[in-house]
């Protein structure tokens, strides 16, 4: 299972304006643009995907800007028959921690299981 989702609105409606406006975004801490450019965000992106089978479970989320991301990865192994929205939790049993969260609430045959 993927899902992906551009961040830019939301980030904007959170006060992020600035950074995604080339006259007002500041990050010349990060570098040097060449002669007449700036510095600043033009798109955010955050993917998520799961895939659960026989040899174990594997979970990545990662933000892109300019390439930075996150990773996370479990080993539970579980059979789900995905045929009706749900929501999942990879937790890792010894700290408590969730590792990853989501949802599924669109489904299109077909169905499918994992294992």
């Amino acid at each position: 299972m993927e899902y992906a989702v551009g961040l830019n609105r939301a980030l904007q409606a959170l006060g992020m304006r600035a950074a995604f406006d080339p006259r007002k975004a500041d990050f010349k801490n990060m570098g040097d643009p060449p002669a007449g450019r700036s510095i600043f965000i033009d798109s955010v992106l955050h993917k998520t995907f799961v895939e659960v089978n026989e040899e174990g479970t594997e979970a990545a989320a990662a933000t892109a800007v300019t390439g930075l991301g996150r990773e996370a990865i479990g080993e539970d192994k579980f059979d789900v028959v995905a045929d009706h929205p749900f929501f999942c939790v990879i937790r890792d049993n010894r700290t408590g921690a969730n590792l990853f969260m989501g949802s599924i609430v669109v489904l299109q045959p077909p169905f499918f299981l994992l294992r």
